[in-house]
């Protein structure tokens, strides 16, 4: 039964966020609950383990990107990107891994200096929606489009042939007035994801 969730998620729409923003809380309660409460115990104890096993493979597989193999010689570009709020020394981590196309959401301003004496091209101060993307680039970059991302668009002009880069930071879904961090809901959380851009 816990299995389901991979058959289901995907078709569950918004109701699929709310429940995976739950997830562990319910997987905990499920595995108290079919410890404590289902007897004989060790069919209790085997749907928990059961539980906790689909539960740990859910919260974590998001988190495992699969290795797409090496990529043609000579059109390889290395993209990277970070969050950097409340870092400690974050230009020197983002210098050390020596992208040639480097995202830096929630951008603070004092790591300009820094990231511009590395990288020549760059959008730093594009009006975006808070909090702030930059892109730092050793790779020519277009015309900056912000629309109404959470973040922005550009074309980056690499040796193979220009591409497109999206910028994003998107907020996390909550579901409203249930916690300080909410930014916005599983509904809109995915409008945003499933925006044809």
């Amino acid at each position: 039964m816990p299995w389901s969730w991979f058959l289901l998620r995907d078709s569950l729409g918004a109701v699929s966020l709310g429940v995976a923003i739950l997830l562990p809380v319910l997987v905990v309660v499920a595995v108290v609950v079919l410890v404590a409460m289902v007897r004989p115990r060790r069919v209790g104890v085997a749907v928990a383990a059961s539980v906790s096993l689909a539960g740990a493979v859910a919260l974590v597989a998001p988190w495992m990107p699969l290795d797409v193999g090496p990529v043609a010689p000579g059109r390889a570009v290395t993209v990277a990107s970070a969050n950097v709020e409340d870092q400690a020394r974050p230009a020197d981590a983002l210098l050390a891994v020596n992208a040639d196309v480097l995202i830096v959401a929630e951008m603070m301003p004092d790591l300009r200096p820094a990231l511009a004496a590395r990288y020549p091209y760059r959008l730093d101060d594009v009006r975006t929606a808070d909090p702030s993307v930059a892109v730092y680039s050793r790779l020519p970059l277009g015309e900056p489009q912000v629309d109404d991302l959470p973040g922005l668009r550009v074309e980056v002009a690499a040796a193979g042939g220009p591409f497109v880069l999206y910028a994003l930071h998107v907020p996390r879904p909550w579901i409203s007035g249930w916690s300080p961090g909410y930014q916005v809901t599983p509904d809109e959380h995915l409008r945003i994801l499933e925006r044809p851009w």
